[in-house]
């Protein structure tokens, strides 16, 4: 697929943004659509349950083509009701190599405790946790 520019000294880092409590109702195609609305979305992905794909983990992530743009997202879009749910958006924190392979390993492992997560804070647990 696209994508994958990042690199340039952790510059695209901010451009990436966690969406989390959405509707299960949500598909990829409403969170492009409806941040769209304030900026150029690059990309947008409800994450899915692995066992059933169709099912939605009731959270996802938005890339925008700027940092500009994913900071006016979240002073527009955090704490605000959408779909029925009050959705809490953010910055997303994948630092480091493999960054996103072991969020998404620690994800599946945490199940609902994710929700009173945000993504800064999962990071910080992760490097604590023994091996």
């Amino acid at each position: 697929g696209g994508g994958g520019g990042g690199g340039g000294g952790g510059g695209g880092d901010g451009c990436k943004l966690y969406v989390g409590n959405l509707s299960f109702q949500t598909v990829s195609r409403d969170l492009e659509d409806y941040f769209g609305q304030f900026g150029k979305v690059e990309d947008a992905q409800v994450i899915m349950e692995r066992d059933d794909p169709g099912r939605s983990r009731g959270f996802g992530f938005v890339t925008f083509a700027t940092k500009a743009d994913s900071e006016f997202a979240i002073t527009k879009t955090d704490g605000i009701e959408w779909m029925g749910r009050s959705i809490r958006v953010n910055e997303s924190k994948a630092r480091g190599e493999g960054g996103g392979v072991s969020v998404g390993a620690a994800v599946a492992g945490a199940g609902t405790i994710f929700d009173s997560l945000i993504p800064s804070d999962l990071t910080q647990a992760l490097h604590r946790a023994p091996l």
